[in-house]
């Protein structure tokens, strides 16, 4: 529940493949500030980090403050576009998925086993089927199912941890890194904010920031064709790093 306590779990798991620096590290959505939190951490235990990135993520809510003044409707008006298409895209992806539900094999043959007679034996197999497997869900606590009969578990945890990390994250508070932060970052910004192209993290790196554009949106970046993208971007960059 805090992101000081995740940073030193993480550091154990570092130092237990790479005992001592330079270490290279970046962190992904709300994960960029545990990595921030990271270097922090090994910095401060007199450990080198070579590099430090960030991905499509803000230090803290500053970055989500903003004034209606001219520089913010200039920047509304620039990234309404993306914003609408992200936002489009991940409509249609919410429907193809629900549509893909509706069409499963599974659920199409229990609306035909519904509307046909099935010989007693086979009612009572597929009676007994679904309460084991209600039972094996009871029993790992897996009980509520979604409209469709599938465990919502994956669901419930992933909307569980994305709870505790958001308020991780915002319980927060940056201390300035007295390195360099690489921001990766997509076209589109969240509908109202700053605007800020280096996305809040300005004022906490000392050594200054560097902004690596990427495409894609932040619940794509990791899929293709963007994933290559970004995956050219960190390689371009650990690549002039290690130079040094």
């Amino acid at each position: 529940t805090e992101i000081e306590a995740m940073a030193a779990d993480y550091i154990k798991e570092i130092r237990a493949i790479q005992a001592e620096g330079p270490y290279y590290l970046a962190g992904f959505g709300p994960g960029s500030v545990t990595a921030f939190e990271v270097a922090q951490q090994l910095r401060g235990q007199g450990d080198k980090v070579a590099f430090l990135g960030v991905m499509n993520h803000a230090p803290n809510r500053d970055y989500y403050k903003f004034a209606l003044n001219p520089g913010f409707l200039i920047g509304f008006v620039k990234n309404l576009p993306y914003w609408l298409n992200d936002r489009l895209r991940l409509e249609l992806a919410r429907m193809v998925y629900h549509l893909q539900l509706q069409l499963r094999p599974a659920k199409v043959l229990g609306r035909l086993l519904q509307k046909v007679k099935l010989p007693k034996m086979l009612l009572t197999a597929k009676e007994r089927f679904e309460k084991h497997g209600r039972e094996l869900i009871n029993e790992h606590d897996l009980a509520l199912l979604d409209n469709n009969g599938v465990p919502r578990s994956y669901d419930i945890l992933q909307r569980k941890i994305a709870r505790v990390n958001r308020q991780a994250v915002q319980n927060y508070v940056p201390q300035v890194y007295p390195g360099r932060i690489t921001v990766f970052r997509t076209p589109r910004q969240p509908l109202f904010c700053s605007f800020d192209p280096q996305l809040g993290w300005g004022e906490y790196a000392v050594g200054g920031v560097e902004v690596k554009k990427v495409t894609g949106s932040t619940s794509g970046l990791l899929k293709e064709p963007h994933a290559r993208v970004l995956a050219e971007q960190l390689k371009a960059c650990l690549d002039e790093v290690q130079k040094i």
